[in-house]
């Protein structure tokens, strides 16, 4: 996949290959890398391309970030809309911060109760790298899974690239990752400011 800017909103074109890969039905894309490298970035710039798309943004996002992270990308995106508010315009979009790991947990496991149809449903889960250890982790991946099994597709963020090998197995279910990394992280010379290289795991 090509360089994409995940700190820029636009165009989103750069990214019209990797939104065709991860919004695919029974589906879990998992995107890692370190930290500030523009996961949480990424994701709303994915909400915003099926916007502009016209696509149906029957959405939930889910974060286990502080307050400020989010209130900052909204407000980044709502002033690419032109509104002051992204809920203006993402109507069917929902939009959930965390500050508990288990809360998140205990509210991904009703999840699927919670939605009255599965069809043209996503779910953005981001930062799960705040669980406080890998086993409250993989509990949230494997909710996540089990959410993908209802033909929605997943896509979630973490600092590191996950164990999968701990996961229930739903065989109807794809698990993909991605890591999500910027030249200056390995040592190289910048490119452009907010230059990112996604290259899907093998």
């Amino acid at each position: 996949m090509p360089i994409i800017k995940p700190l820029q909103l636009e165009p989103t074109s750069d990214i019209e290959d990797f939104a065709a890969t991860v919004f695919q039905p029974k589906t879990l894309s998992i995107i890692y890398g370190p930290e500030g490298v523009g996961k949480t970035a990424l994701l709303y710039k994915l909400i915003f391309h099926r916007f502009q798309k016209g696509e149906n943004m029957r959405g939930i996002f889910l974060g286990l970030d502080n307050y400020q992270t989010y209130q900052y990308h909204q407000n980044r995106l709502a002033y690419e809309m032109g509104v002051t508010s992204i809920r203006e315009k993402l109507t069917s979009l929902e939009l959930y911060q965390f500050t508990s790991p288990n809360t998140f947990y205990h509210f991904i496991c009703v999840l699927p109760n919670i939605m009255t149809d599965f069809e043209n449903y996503f779910v953005l889960a981001d930062a799960l790298n705040i669980a406080p250890n890998l086993t409250i982790q993989n509990d949230i991946l494997n909710e996540l899974k089990f959410i993908a099994k209802c033909d929605i597709p997943v896509i979630a963020t973490v600092n590191t690239k996950p164990d999968l090998s701990d996961l229930t197995e739903f065989p109807a279910v794809k698990i993909q990752t991605f890591l999500l990394e910027r030249p200056e992280f390995l040592g190289g010379e910048i490119l452009e400011f907010g230059d990112t290289r996604i290259i899907k795991d093998e």
